[in-house]
């Protein structure tokens, strides 16, 4: 479970945990659909989104690998306060390596889809987060003396 003073290390390491799977997830899921399609999977369209690609398979492709993201996001953040912090870092830690790795992304598809998986990773982390919230916390409604009508 989280702690409650700062740790940099454990921040870090949950960090870069889920920059990993982030990365994990979207090279599998690439290299799934290349297959499908019958082309290979390059690892430049992980970090490039090109105006002549297939937007919609991109689309897709994102918006799974976003689902699976939150929900890692929900088993490493573990309070629903932390996951809007973790699906942020995990975007802006996404573009800082995009711009240093090729140049500053300039295809309104980048940020399309971009903003697209963040708003999902943390939707789905936040909700997930929020109903394990909720989950541990049981209220006994039965009255002394009163049998369960179990």
């Amino acid at each position: 479970l989280g702690k409650l003073a700062f740790d940099a290390p454990y921040s870090m390491s949950q960090i870069g945990t889920l920059q990993c799977l982030y990365y994990l997830v979207l090279c599998v899921l690439l290299q799934a659909a290349g297959w499908l399609r019958g082309e290979g999977a390059e690892m430049g369209q992980v970090f490039v989104v090109e105006e002549r690609a297939d937007i919609g398979m991109l689309v897709m492709i994102h918006c799974m690998a976003a689902v699976a993201t939150g929900y890692f996001v929900h088993m490493i953040a573990e309070r629903s306060r932390k996951c809007l912090d973790q699906s942020a870092t995990i975007y802006v830690t996404h573009f800082v390596i995009c711009t240093l790795l090729l140049s500053f992304p300039a295809s309104s598809h980048f940020y399309f889809i971009s903003l697209l998986s963040f708003v999902l990773t943390f939707s789905i982390s936040r909700y997930l987060c929020t109903r394990s919230e909720q989950a541990e916390v049981t209220l006994d409604r039965r009255k002394a003396g009163t049998p369960s009508s179990v």
